[in-house]
């Protein structure tokens, strides 16, 4: 009896020592972690301690964590055993710098660019973007999450995230393959014109070629003379291309902003957006 009360108090202290905290800010650092480790999560093993509010865009992050969240960051980095970044994607991303203030031991994963170099990070365009959102590519995301997996097993090799790993990776493949299969029975691949630059990582996911228009470009005269069939924005069109595109039958898919929740989810459902612009009236 007090052989097995022994064993039980020393599993149970092991499991304790195991536990840990993981700061993170981005929205897409949150909603990788919270998906891929919501079975530790509700174990009470780990615990997800956002530095800012999850409804808060990560442009305005950098003066949140600088101003009302600076007293909460101090709290939190002194919590936290490790720090969830995207830093080599988004210059603004400042949570490591800023919580190594408080907490020299902290330890940071990038999550688009292991730290160590030694595994694969995310295809990143030359392009000079204030953010990239490689999270809309699908293989990008599939990286993003194994990187996750990988540096926090490597912390704590107890970890048992290989099954969570397989199933978001496993759903991933399965909409890319959903939608590229809607797409080749399509009577045309979609000419597709971005009003945003960056977002030809979503092109890019679904093998689409795309113009992108300028500041000053005249939409009508792309739409007749590029045969524009599909725009995409990440904010609803003004009135003046909406009525354009709309004389011209050509769709527009708004991509909304990035938010904490499951990113996958999230590109499911600009995949079914866009199966429904597409489907033929």
């Amino acid at each position: 009896m007090k052989k097995l009360l022994l064993h039980s108090l020393l599993i149970s202290l092991s499991c304790q020592a195991a536990a840990f905290d993981i700061l993170t800010a981005h929205p897409i650092t949150t909603g990788i972690a919270e998906t891929l480790l919501a079975e530790e999560i509700a174990a009470q093993r780990i615990r997800i301690l956002p530095a800012a509010p999850k409804t808060l865009p990560a442009t305005r992050q950098l003066n949140y964590l600088q101003g009302r969240g600076k007293d909460n960051l101090k709290n939190l980095s002194q919590e936290a055993d490790i720090v969830l970044t995207v830093r080599s994607i988004f210059a603004q991303d400042y949570l490591y710098p800023f919580s190594r203030r408080h907490n020299i031991r902290i330890i940071p994963i990038d999550l688009a660019t292991p730290i160590d170099g030694e595994r694969a990070g995310v295809s990143k365009q030359a392009q000079d973007f204030l953010q990239h959102p490689v999270w809309l590519d699908p293989y990008n995301l599939s990286l993003m999450y194994s990187t996750l997996a990988q540096e926090l097993q490597a912390y704590d090799p107890a970890l048992q995230l290989e099954n969570a790993l397989h199933q978001e990776q496993k759903r991933l493949i399965a909409l890319k393959n959903d939608m590229e299969t809607f797409l080749n029975e399509q009577e045309a691949e979609p000419v597709v014109l971005l009003l945003n630059p960056e977002l030809s990582y979503f092109t890019q996911g679904l093998q689409l070629g795309s113009i992108t228009a300028s500041p000053d470009s005249d939409i009508a005269e792309l739409i007749n003379t590029q045969g524009i069939t599909l725009i995409i924005s990440e904010n609803e069109a003004d009135e003046n291309t909406a009525a354009q595109a709309e004389a011209a039958g050509v769709k527009i898919l708004i991509l909304p902003r990035l938010s904490s929740d499951n990113p996958t989810e999230q590109l499911a459902k600009h995949y079914e957006t866009l199966k429904t612009l597409l489907r033929k009236e």
